[in-house]
């Protein structure tokens, strides 16, 4: 069967260069009964048609599986041997890749983490003060927008958050950070009406948001897990559940933000 598969290619090789040479020097093949030369078309066409024709046959007779039968029977065995562990395995790294910041926390835990978040907020306000009378841009850039960042990054983003992640409940602590880094940033600005205009409404909405993360944190376990099963009651009457609200995730192969199916028992938005 090889030999068959050499002479099928052989001859498909043959009928490659005729194309070649018919197309490039077509009076080449003039014979003396012949009153024009050959078109190159006929070459390019016909001499293309039979090459490839030889060529897949000599692929149809070509032998299989002689790479596979040379190899020992005994040298697949470990690879079927360690395919669960290495299922596992691979289970256990996705887990550890799931970035730190991103973890669910409880309720109790989330309220610590939020506290924290109020305390850096609380310094860099200070020194967000102390750096504005005394002119001094880079001690702001240090103290206030730099601490402000990572504070900022320990949050998941919109995206990122989980579902069963109670810092959602103090979400306005995250949103007074973001607040006072851009309200850093206006501070630091040439002085003048318009960007003065723009700074009372960023200090007004930094100031807001703290005020309403100060609340977040005064509620109790029991006033937030009460208004939960409040909403829980209205999301069910309304959607058909909390699974059923619409979240985003970011398509790993395209990169682009696309919406996760929703269970079956949620009701059609009209």
């Amino acid at each position: 069967m090889s030999i068959v598969a050499s002479i099928l290619g052989l001859i498909g090789l043959f009928f490659l260069l005729i194309a070649i040479i018919g197309t490039v020097a077509p009076s080449l093949f003039k014979g003396k009964k012949m009153e024009e030369v050959p078109k190159r078309l006929h070459f390019l066409l016909g001499g293309g048609m039979l090459s490839l024709v030889a060529l897949v046959a000599a692929g149809f007779f070509a032998p299989e599986g002689a790479s596979t039968a040379s190899t020992p029977q005994e040298s697949t065995a470990p690879t079927v041997a360690s395919a669960p562990s290495q299922k596992k395995l691979t289970q256990v790294e996705a887990k550890q890749a799931i970035p730190e910041h991103v973890k669910p926390m409880g309720l109790t835990e989330a309220r610590q983490f939020a506290k924290g978040t109020l305390r850096v907020i609380n310094e860099a306000e200070q020194s967000l003060i102390d750096g504005i009378q005394l002119g001094d841009g880079t001690g702001i850039i240090k103290h206030v927008q730099k601490p402000l960042q990572a504070e900022l990054e320990r949050w998941p983003t919109l995206i990122e958050r989980q579902p069963d992640d109670q810092r959602e409940h103090f979400a306005y602590c995250q949103d007074a950070a973001l607040q006072l880094q851009s309200l850093s940033y206006s501070a630091t600005r040439e002085r003048t009406v318009e960007s003065t205009k723009y700074l009372r409404k960023d200090e007004a909405a930094y100031h807001k948001a703290k005020q309403k993360c100060e609340q977040q944190l005064r509620a109790t376990d029991s006033q937030i897990k009460s208004a939960v099963a409040a909403e829980d009651a209205e999301l069910k009457k309304k959607f058909g559940g909390r699974e059923c609200l619409t979240v985003y995730d970011v398509d790993k192969q395209t990169g682009q933000i696309v919406e996760q199916a929703k269970p079956a028992h949620c009701k059609k938005s009209t």
